[in-house]
């Protein structure tokens, strides 16, 4: 569990990590080895006594901060956080033209830039090269069957943002599979009565916004439960996707020149979920990761074992 520290202790922990990397890149610079075994304490004691290279975060690389950390601050090395700004694609000749720009000015301040490269701000780059390689996000919906009417299922895509994008467009919807089964008294499945009818099911819509299948009655007769699997397609790009490292040593590649101090990334993750329904019935899928899932698990089938 990611704990949540208050503003005022994220400062400090930023200062301080500031510190102890700067501390390890003089000591890296001055050839002095590195004890991983002493306390982080021990460490920033013995700062004052090596060579140190400041380092702060801040949002965005704009001339003013520069400015504003030039004159104010001890810190020579400004660690940006998404670089230009969130909706520029970091891909593109005319962002490197600009973050070599602010790397030239704030140079003449005497700082140098590390700027943030992560793929998120290049997705629209990512998803043109490749479309097939984007996630999806896997909803599962159990529904309690009564009677042997049929069922109308309907499963609406939802609104995902970090402080990357604002957010993830949906770029579409698609019915995945769907399970007929009864649940034995201790609360399991009962394999006996598990059965895939998928093939059997009708799709009436398939967009970004929702996906909407219609379930034959005769299909649930002797069958205490439904279940329904559906994926929505986010531009945000899979974890497994085979070219991501490729495009991310890419990306990294063409800043070559640019007269950076260094290229970051802020952590990764998949856009929060905190709803009791998210946590219980949604699962971020794609087929490169159940083709990996398979090979790790003796060939076990992803889908199913959901």
């Amino acid at each position: 569990m990611k704990q949540i520290l208050p503003i005022g202790n994220v400062r400090h922990a930023l200062i301080v990590l500031g510190l102890l990397l700067g501390h390890i890149v003089g000591q890296s610079q001055n050839k002095a080895p590195l004890s991983l075994n002493n306390h982080p304490g021990d460490r920033l004691a013995a700062v004052p006594q090596r060579k140190i290279v400041p380092s702060m975060a801040t949002w965005h690389m704009d001339s003013a901060l520069i400015d504003l950390a030039a004159a104010y601050t001890p810190f020579k090395v400004l660690t940006n956080l998404r670089s230009i700004r969130r909706d520029m694609d970091v891909m593109t000749k005319d962002v490197h033209d600009q973050i070599a720009d602010r790397a030239l000015y704030a140079k003449g301040k005497g700082i140098s830039l590390v700027a943030d490269l992560d793929v998120r701000l290049a997705l629209p780059s990512f998803e043109a090269r490749y479309p097939n390689e984007l996630q999806q996000m896997l909803v599962v919906e159990e529904l309690e069957v009564k009677g042997d009417s049929a069922y109308n299922v309907l499963i609406n895509s939802r609104v995902l943002s970090d402080h990357y994008q604002r957010s993830y467009p949906v770029r579409s919807g698609s019915f995945v599979k769907a399970f007929r089964y009864n649940i034995t008294p201790n609360g399991i499945i009962d394999p006996r009565s598990l059965k895939d009818i998928s093939d059997e099911c009708t799709v009436n819509s398939a967009t970004k916004e929702a996906v909407q299948l219609k379930v034959p009655g005769h299909l649930l007769k002797a069958s205490s439960h439904l279940c329904v699997m559906v994926s929505f397609t986010y531009l945000y790009p899979d974890v497994f996707a085979p070219h991501l490292i490729e495009f991310r040593e890419e990306l990294i590649q063409n800043y070559a020149d640019a007269g950076l101090a260094g290229a970051h990334n802020d952590e990764w993750g998949f856009p929060n979920a905190f709803s009791e329904s998210s946590v219980q019935n949604e699962y971020w899928y794609t087929r490169h990761r159940a083709e990996a899932y398979r090979k790790r698990t003796d060939g076990r089938n992803l889908l199913n074992d959901i």
